[in-house]
């Protein structure tokens, strides 16, 4: 549990300070992907709009990190260590869209 909170806080500072919110242009991206199978497409990736939604992702996409570690390998009783490690990238991936989500829901209520 404490390597995952070391990389979430790692991942939020190092992303906000030197790389200037590229890890949550990485995940904006992901949810984008995801939301273009729909048939959707995000008005917070369009125009100046873009670097503080990377900005907002980079600092609330790691809360998820230790919340998926948390969930998949101290409360699920999974053996097999590949399953647990490919439910623990669907756990994060569900943070992506939830990140995702709400920084849209942001844009288009105009917040």
């Amino acid at each position: 549990m404490r390597w995952s909170l070391a990389i979430a806080l790692s991942v939020a500072i190092l992303g906000f300070i030197p790389l200037m919110g590229l890890p949550g242009a990485v995940v904006l991206t992901l949810g984008e992907f995801s939301a273009g199978l729909l048939g959707f497409h995000l008005l917070c990736l369009k125009g100046d709009r873009a670097w503080p939604a990377a900005i907002l992702a980079t600092w609330t996409w790691p809360i998820f990190i230790p919340i998926a570690y948390f969930l998949v390998f101290k409360v699920t009783k999974i053996s097999s260590k590949p399953v647990q490690w490919i439910m623990f990238f669907l756990f994060l991936y569900a943070g992506v869209l939830l990140v995702t989500a709400g920084i849209e829901w942001m844009a288009r209520s105009g917040a």
